[in-house]
């Protein structure tokens, strides 16, 4: 059987380079990974809507970009079904 090597060859300063390009990559996947976790904290979480009513689910959609659905079904429950154990229900219901 005939085996055909194929000889490349690299310049030593592109070795070292991507090498070096290896390392950093290597260690700023590691930091993203590893590090330390950004401390969030929403500010005047006082004035936020209560999660039982429409302002809520609005600002949802904004945060979330996207579009609550269901939603007038939900506001034609009475306040003692609002609850987020309710919201359950809605989202069985669609899958």
């Amino acid at each position: 059987m005939f085996v055909c090597l194929l000889v490349v060859v690299v310049p030593t300063s592109l070795v070292v380079l991507g090498t070096a390009a290896l390392v950093i990559m290597s260690a700023f996947v590691l930091a993203g990974l590893f590090g330390p976790m950004p401390r969030y904290q929403i500010k005047n979480s006082n004035e936020l809507p209560p999660n039982d009513t429409p302002e809520f689910l609005s600002l949802l959609d904004a945060l979330a970009d996207s579009k609550v659905n269901f939603i007038e079904e939900w506001q034609q429950r009475p306040l003692s079904e609002r609850g987020p154990d309710s919201l359950g229900s809605i989202f069985e219901r669609q899958q």
